[in-house]
């Protein structure tokens, strides 16, 4: 399902109509995970929601750029699971000790760019450090679904997030990836998403994907391209549900596409 969404309208809604917030509720931590696979130290944030009892299996999200996108998302998580809108889930922001900037180009790209100075094109170490570390860990520590695995990111976060979506080993089944940098390596994803196509029958996944109308061709363009590509394949098993926001800019798009996609992916 494809819907474009004026920015304006929304504006014009929020000043109109009060939005319904909640008293926070749940429970917020921060600790350390070194990952043997990186050789790096990453900041993990987690959200467990109120009166979490861990006879319950709970939904995960992982959200990439934990440093920049938790505290403010998890407000938004916050008044979707207290207002009725979405199940109790847990939410477990990934980010850096140090070197955001830097390591983000490492982590979230495939394959490298010899264009670029900085290390990049090692999201292939870093799914496995997800797949092998991250997510054992948090299944040891929390009670979990395992059906309701959800990647969120955002610009070069939502490309990790699409990257994942393609691999046929991924332990995730919903894909948040919002103004995703597909632009990256001269559109490399594209070869990935035809390769995939041509190795598998089918895509079992709950995917969500956003741009807003104010960003640069390079992703409005390559953006719906691939929306157009994943709905040509007709998979049996995907449910895939896309947004255009007219008029929103790069930076104006992150916390309505993550609120959507989440009710998205979660509903399907």
């Amino acid at each position: 399902m494809n819907r474009i969404i004026c920015l304006l309208v929304i504006i014009i809604g929020l000043v109109s109509c009060e939005k319904q917030e909640f008293d926070f509720q749940g429970s917020k931590a921060e600790r350390s995970l070194y990952s043997n696979i990186i050789d790096d130290d990453f900041k993990i944030y987690t959200y467990l929601p109120a009166n979490y009892n861990p006879d319950t299996e709970y939904p995960v999200i992982f959200l990439l750029d934990g440093n920049w996108y938790f505290e403010d998302f998890v407000l938004e998580l916050n008044d979707l699971i207290q207002g009725g809108q979405i199940e109790p889930s847990i939410l477990i922001g990934i980010g850096y000790q140090s070197n955001i900037d830097e390591n983000r180009f490492r982590d979230y790209t495939f394959p490298q760019d010899p264009e670029y100075d900085i290390a990049n094109g090692q999201a292939d170490k870093f799914s496995q450090f997800l797949k092998d570390e991250l997510i054992p860990q948090i299944v040891t520590d929390y009670s979990t679904d395992s059906s309701k695995m959800i990647l969120m990111g955002h610009s070069l976060g939502g490309l990790n997030t699409l990257y994942n979506m393609l691999q046929t080993n991924s332990p995730f089944n919903g894909y948040v990836a919002v103004s995703s940098s597909i632009w990256w390596n001269n559109g490399f994803l594209f070869g990935m998403e035809e390769q995939f196509a041509n190795d598998t029958t089918d895509l079992f996944a709950n995917v969500y994907i956003a741009v807003g109308g104010d960003e640069p061709p390079s992703m409005t363009i390559l953006n719906e391209e691939l929306i157009e590509r994943l709905n040509s394949r007709n998979y049996n098993s995907l449910r895939l549900e896309s947004e255009f926001f007219t008029g929103a800019s790069h930076s104006q798009v992150p916390m309505i596409g993550f609120k959507n996609g989440i009710q998205s992916v979660l509903s399907q």
